[in-house]
């Protein structure tokens, strides 16, 4: 026997050598091939700051990325409402993400199906300004999402404790372009139809739709 820890959710197993398992937690699948004991991400770093995090839905692997904020209400009427609508056991306003003492915290806002975080299932609603740790699992009612805390350093050359984001569509409209062949302008033409549109505020999310509000920082485009 030896033991192995699920990639996704963290959770320690008991497994024979060169079996497949499946993580009685979010029921992924372990290999004891290729997978090792894994370790909680910690960043060592005094000076790194949070940036944000990102919610890996378990499920389909969808991930719902947020912009740091020192308060976020997450639902199917609150931040990511895109994505939280769709699925029923979400609350309109689920849950409460704070920055408090260098660390986000989580509280349920007496949702119809509750917060759960861990392996543990720490009720959020009783226990309510749990640490958000990376790695770790969120459960909002039943659905399991996947906790990725995003972290900069301070003192890294480059960077002024702030994410830097760059509309790549301003720069390319910017560089000169070479003449095109009547092939190459058929085939730009073709291009053209296909426009997406990017968030003017965190240029981290597209859409099709000229009008659109952004899922990720709830700015509305037009």
């Amino acid at each position: 026997m030896m033991t192995l820890s699920c990639k996704y959710c963290g959770q320690e197993i008991s497994v024979e050598e060169g079996s497949v398992s499946t993580c009685p937690n979010c029921l992924s699948k372990i290999d004891s091939a290729s997978t090792q004991i894994k370790e909680p991400v910690r960043s060592e770093n005094q000076n790194a700051v949070p940036s944000g995090f990102s919610l890996i839905f378990q499920k389909d692997g969808t991930e719902i990325s947020f912009k740091h904020a020192e308060k976020m209400v997450l639902g199917r009427n609150g931040l990511g409402q895109e994505f939280f609508s769709k699925i029923p056991q979400i609350s309109r306003s689920h849950l409460v993400i704070q920055f408090q003492g260098n660390q986000y915290t989580v509280t349920d806002l007496n949702s119809s199906n509750g917060t759960f975080l861990g392996v543990e299932k720490v009720d959020c609603r009783k226990n309510p300004g749990q640490a958000l740790r990376d790695g770790e699992l969120l459960y909002m009612g039943r659905e399991p999402f996947l906790v990725k805390l995003n972290f900069i350093d301070q003192n890294m050359p480059g960077q002024s404790g702030q994410v830097i984001r760059v509309n790549m569509q301003s720069i390319s409209a910017n560089i000169p372009q070479p003449e095109k062949s009547s092939a190459a302008v058929l085939s730009s033409e073709t291009e053209k139809k296909q426009i997406v549109y990017t968030c003017t505020n965190c240029y981290n999310y597209q859409s099709e739709t000229k009008e659109f509000t952004c899922p990720l920082c709830n700015t509305y485009n037009s």
